[in-house]
C-alpha cells in the first residue's frame, strides 16, 4: 500500500469521525446535560461510590467512573455511547464502499429514526450495546483488509465482551458475530471445524469474562447477590395469567394471596406493558407479599402455573411483545425518558426550545409507522432477502451475520420483558440498517485472476 493510498484511507475515516462528532454533538446540546432514569442516576451513583450488583450489571458503573471522573455528570457518557455508534455505522458504510455524500445521508436518516434517536437521549445501557456491537461489526468488517488483522480482530473481541457485559442478556447477540469474526478471518482458510471451534472457544471465552465481570466485586472478587429481576418477571407472569385464565396462580403469601376476589383484583391492575404500572396499581401490596417468598417457592409455582395453562401464558407474553414492536394500535411505549429523575448526585436538567422540539418529534412519531419496531424489521427482513439474491456480485455474510444477531438480541425478550420499552428494541433495529446498508453496497469488481480468491474488503 502506497502512502497516497495511507492518506485517502484515513481522510475517508477522518470524513467518518467528524460526521459523527457533529451529530453526537448535536444531540448532546439538545438535551444536554442528559436525560437518566431511575437506573441510570442508580449507575452514577454506584459509580462513584461502590457498585451492588443485583439487576443492573456492575459494567455500567465500572464504565462511567471512568468518564464521569473526566466530565462529572451523565454528559461524557451520553456523547461517548452516541459517537460510537454513529462512527461505527459511518465507518461501516465506509467499508461497504459507499460514498461520502451517501454516508451523510445514511447518518441523517439513522439518527432521525424515532426508535433509535429516542433512545440515543438517554444514558441508558440499551444504547451502549449498541454501540460496542456496532463497533464490532466495523471491525469485523475491516480485519480482512487491515495491514495487521489480528489487532482488528481483538479489538473486535474486547467490543464483543463490552457489549456482553452491558446488558446482561446481550450475550445471544454475540454468538453470529463471533463465527462471522472467525469466518471472516484467515482462520477460516483452515476448515470449518477449525472456525467453529475458535468460536465456540471465544464465545465461551467472553461469556466467563462477563460473568465474572459482573458476577464478583473488585478488587475483593467477593459475589454479588443474584439478581432478582427474573423472579419479579414470573411473579408477574402468574399475575398476568390469573388474570387471563381466571384461576389464581399465584402462591399463598398470607392473607392478601389467599383472598376470593384475587382474578378480579388482578384482572383490574393488568397491563401488559410495564409491570411497574402494575406494582403501581397493585395498591394492597399482594404482588410484593408473594415477591417476599424463597425463590424456590416462586420458581415451583410459576413452573406449575404454566405446564396447567400455557395458553394463559402465551397470551400475556404475546401481549408483551405486540407492544415491545409496536404491533398495536396505541402509541409505542417508552419511546424515550424526557428529563432526569430526582436524585443526590447534583444532576438536573432544564428544558429548552431545541429538547422541546426533539422530544414533540418523539411524541409524534410514537404514532406513526416509522416510529415503530416492526417497521424496521420488516425492512431488514426483506433486504436480507435482497443481500442473499445478490450473493454471485457481493458476499451476504455481513447481512446474515448482523441480521440473526439482531433476531437473537430480541426473541429472549418475549419470555424475559418485564416491560415493553422501545429501548430494549434498539441493537435489533441498528442491526437492520446494517443490513439495508449491506444489501444495498455497490457490487465490488474482480479480475479474472482474483475471482478463485475471496472478496476483498474495499479500499
Amino acid at each position: 500500500m502506497t502512502q497516497s493510498t495511507q492518506v485517502q484511507i484515513r481522510s475517508r475515516y477522518l470524513f467518518s469521525f467528524v460526521t459523527a462528532f457533529i451529530a453526537a454533538g448535536a444531540i448532546l446540546l439538545a438535551v444536554y446535560p442528559g436525560f437518566m432514569s431511575f437506573d441510570s442516576v442508580l449507575e452514577l451513583h454506584e459509580a462513584r461510590t461502590a457498585v451492588s450488583g443485583g439487576d443492573y450489571p456492575p459494567f455500567v458503573s465500572y464504565v462511567w467512573r471512568i468518564f464521569d471522573a473526566v466530565w462529572p455528570g451523565p454528559s461524557l457518557m451520553l456523547f461517548v455511547q452516541n459517537f460510537l455508534l454513529i462512527v461505527s455505522y459511518a465507518i461501516i458504510g465506509r467499508l461497504l464502499g459507499f460514498r461520502s455524500a451517501l454516508i451523510v445521508v445514511g447518518v441523517v436518516l439513522f439518527c432521525l429514526t424515532p426508535p433509535i434517536l429516542g433512545p440515543m437521549l438517554v444514558v441508558w445501557k440499551d444504547v451502549a450495546v449498541s454501540a460496542c456491537l456496532c463497533a464490532a461489526t466495523a471491525c469485523i468488517l475491516a480485519a480482512r483488509g487491515a495491514s495487521n488483522p489480528r489487532v482488528t480482530i481483538a479489538a473486535g473481541i474486547v467490543l464483543l465482551f463490552s457489549g456482553a457485559a452491558f446488558r446482561m442478556n446481550a450475550i445471544t447477540a454475540i454468538l453470529p458475530l463471533v463465527i462471522w469474526l472467525w469466518w471472516e478471518g484467515s482462520i477460516s482458510k483452515r476448515g470449518r471445524v477449525t472456525v467453529l471451534a475458535a468460536s465456540a472457544a471465544t464465545f465461551l471465552g467472553i461469556a466467563l469474562a462477563v460473568g465474572v465481570v459482573n458476577g464478583y466485586r473488585f478488587p475483593s472478587l467477593t459475589r454479588f447477590p443474584p439478581p432478582l429481576g427474573l423472579k419479579r418477571v414470573m411473579v408477574h407472569d402468574m399475575a398476568a395469567m390469573t388474570a387471563l385464565a381466571g384461576k389464581n396462580f399465584l402462591p399463598a403469601a398470607g392473607e392478601e394471596s389467599t383472598r376470593a376476589d384475587a382474578v378480579e383484583y388482578f384482572k383490574r391492575i393488568y397491563d401488559p406493558r410495564h409491570t411497574n404500572i402494575v406494582t403501581a396499581n397493585d395498591r394492597e401490596g399482594r404482588l410484593w407479599a408473594v415477591l417476599a417468598l424463597p425463590n424456590a417457592v416462586v420458581y415451583s409455582a410459576f413452573l406449575s402455573a404454566v405446564y396447567s395453562e400455557p395458553g394463559a401464558y402465551i397470551a400475556h407474553r404475546i401481549a408483551v411483545f405486540r407492544e415491545l414492536v409496536g404491533l398495536t394500535s396505541g402509541p409505542t411505549f417508552m419511546a424515550t425518558h424526557p428529563g432526569v429523575d430526582a436524585n443526590e448526585e447534583g444532576v438536573s436538567y432544564h428544558p429548552t426550545r431545541v429538547s422541546q422540539t426533539v422530544l414533540d418529534y418523539i411524541e409524534m412519531t410514537r404514532w406513526r409507522v416509522f416510529g415503530r419496531p416492526w417497521f424496521y424489521y420488516l425492512l431488514g427482513t426483506m433486504a436480507l432477502a435482497i443481500a442473499i439474491a445478490r450473493r454471485k456480485k457481493i458476499s451476504p455474510a455481513a447481512a446474515v451475520a448482523v441480521y440473526t444477531s439482531g433476531v437473537l438480541y430480541l426473541l429472549p425478550f418475549f419470555f424475559i420483558t418485564p416491560a415493553a420499552d422501545v429501548r430494549y428494541n434498539h441493537w435489533s433495529i441498528v442491526c437492520m440498517f446494517v443490513v439495508i446498508a449491506a444489501a444495498c453496497r455497490p457490487a465490488v469488481r474482480r479480475t479474472s485472476a482474483a475471482r478463485a480468491e475471496p472478496e476483498p474488503g474495499p479500499a
